[in-house]
């Protein structure tokens, strides 16, 4: 999403910027792609962003590819925001 929307979302690192996957550093080729985690804007591999989850505070109402990391650190604040509604899952 943009500034117009009121929503502001992670700046995408260049993809020639990367030639490593930044969890795993295994090399990108043509087999092995760059995928730009939506939450934080950095370059994974396939293995380590194949999560997907909503991002509503981006806009992302649907689920979207996120990192492992952001995958946890974005269940972690679903929790936290749940439990400050009083809502139980």
């Amino acid at each position: 999403k943009d500034q117009a929307d009121g929503l502001m979302g992670p700046v995408w690192v260049p993809n020639h910027f990367v030639n490593t996957c930044r969890s795993c550093t295994s090399s990108f080729s043509f087999l092995n792609r760059r995928h730009h985690c939506r939450r934080c804007g950095d370059i994974y591999c396939q293995k380590c962003s194949a999560k997907k989850i909503a991002l509503p505070q981006l806009g992302f109402e649907k689920p979207v590819r996120v990192c492992d990391r952001c995958f946890d650190a974005q269940q972690r604040e679903n929790r936290k925001e749940e439990i400050r509604r009083g809502v139980r899952t």
